[in-house]
């Protein structure tokens, strides 16, 4: 079984209203710090991979589970931190609700390269950000793996968007963004694949899935593009095989390793 667990952090010190100094350093609360046992107490196998966004309070969430499994292999990745889209200086000995006023407005403007300041980014670098993170939890090496990810609400909205679809423009994502449901704090997310299949992901880079061939492709069960696609749609990372149509095959033929079957 292929398993991804996708972990908001929880409840923090801003979210519970409070006033904070640096986005990165904002700890957990009492409730945030139950919440994290209780995610760690949640956890009935080991996991073959932890990931933690470089914040407090994701670290802080994880910090039970990573000690929990000692064996997992635990890494610190900066990419999964949460999207800074307001200039840092500016937002010192704030609260969220004296923020909102500037957050309607960041998001009314629907400017991807947009950059409020030192210490933001702009919504495409974030964006680019998480696909990397996409394609990186794509391309781990284990064949019966489960990995736990924690990280942000905005990161893990987006990387679940992504799971649909890596081919939308970045103008068109930021207009859908809001509009993608909310991730409570301690929300777990699980995306499971059978391990049927994991076997060819050893072999795989998913960044070569922007075109394969289609259910009607003579050559689609000797192509390992268009089975990596099948598997990416039952794990969850993709919404639907390309609409790429080759009646005769396609140029982007991959054949199989010799070493793999495919059941």
């Amino acid at each position: 079984m292929k398993t991804l667990w996708l972990i908001r952090h929880g409840e923090s010190a801003a979210n519970a209203g409070a006033a904070t100094q640096d986005h990165e350093t904002i700890p957990l609360t009492e409730l945030g710090l139950e919440q994290a046992k209780r995610i760690s107490e949640a956890v009935r196998e080991d996991p073959s991979l932890i990931v933690v966004s470089p914040y407090v309070r994701a670290m802080q969430t994880a910090e039970l589970t990573v000690k929990r499994f000692p064996n997992a292999k635990f890494e610190v990745w900066d990419d999964l931190r949460e999207f800074t889209y307001l200039a840092s200086a500016t937002c010192i000995g704030t609260t969220a609700a004296e923020r909102r006023e500037r957050v309607e407005e960041y998001w009314r403007r629907l400017d991807p390269d947009y950059i409020d300041g030192e210490g933001a980014e702009s919504f495409r670098q974030f964006s680019g950000r998480v696909v990397d993170v996409f394609h990186q939890l794509g391309n781990f090496k284990y064949r019966n793996d489960f990995i736990m990810v924690f990280s942000h609400a905005q990161t893990i909205r987006l990387l679940t968007f992504f799971r649909s679809t890596l081919q939308w423009k970045t103008e068109e994502v930021m207009q859908q963004f809001l509009n993608l449901p909310r991730v409570e704090n301690a929300e777990i997310i699980r995306w499971t694949a059978s391990a049927q299949k994991a076997e060819l992901w050893n072999h795989f880079n998913s960044r070569s899935l922007t075109f394969c061939a289609t259910e009607r492709c003579p050559r689609r069960l000797e192509c390992q593009r268009f089975l990596m696609c099948l598997y990416m749609l039952e794990i969850g990372f993709l919404g639907r095989t390309c609409t790429l149509y080759e009646p005769d095959g396609c140029d982007k033929f991959i054949p199989l390793p010799e070493d793999v079957k495919w059941e």
